[in-house]
């Protein structure tokens, strides 16, 4: 994934994405311990499923995508992450 594909960083997230041979997409999240406790992971990772499942149309048609969480984004708010969240997912759609 990491040699094919494009990469997009900011400032709470890194996105990788590959184009795939089938239509659908899915997506990986990791949150590493470093960004928080359970709690903040977790929610983090609530907040990325949710933010692609709202825009699954325009993020999962025939793309597999890996969010990697940065330590910032242990603290940032809600609209933070969707901010970061649509600006890296325009970066990579050019994959396409």
């Amino acid at each position: 994934m990491q040699r094919q594909g494009r990469k997009a960083e900011g400032d709470l997230f890194l996105v990788l994405a590959k184009r795939t041979a089938d239509s659908v997409g899915r997506i990986g999240v990791t949150v590493s311990s470093k960004v928080g406790n359970a709690v903040v992971r977790n929610r983090l990772k609530r907040w990325v499923r949710e933010y692609v499942r709202r825009h699954r149309s325009d993020v999962l048609a025939g793309v597999d995508l890996v969010v990697l969480a940065r330590g910032a984004a242990g603290v940032a708010n809600h609209a933070a992450v969707d901010q970061d969240l649509r600006t890296l997912l325009a970066r990579v759609r050019e994959v396409r």
